[in-house]
């Protein structure tokens, strides 16, 4: 069985804030993870690299340039 993380455990591991993964899933960005019975959000690893991969994508997009082919090359590294 897959290791469940609770969405404080997200944000450290992926280094994207609470309210933000909050925020992903309300718009959309993110799925929306199992619950406890108790409410508590319970994400999967497939979640984490979802959320790492927005962080990266975010990032690339706050550096800008001109050349699309640097930006899409950093994420694959």
């Amino acid at each position: 069985m897959a290791r469940s993380l609770t969405i404080g455990q997200v944000a450290k591991t992926s280094g994207v804030a609470a309210k933000t993964i909050r925020y992903y899933e309300q718009i959309g960005v993110l799925p929306s993870p199992s619950r406890a019975a108790s409410g508590y959000r319970f994400y999967d690893q497939p979640g984490v690299e979802r959320l790492r991969f927005i962080r990266r994508a975010r990032f690339l997009a706050a550096r800008g340039g001109s050349d699309g082919r640097h930006q899409a090359s950093a994420i694959v590294e």
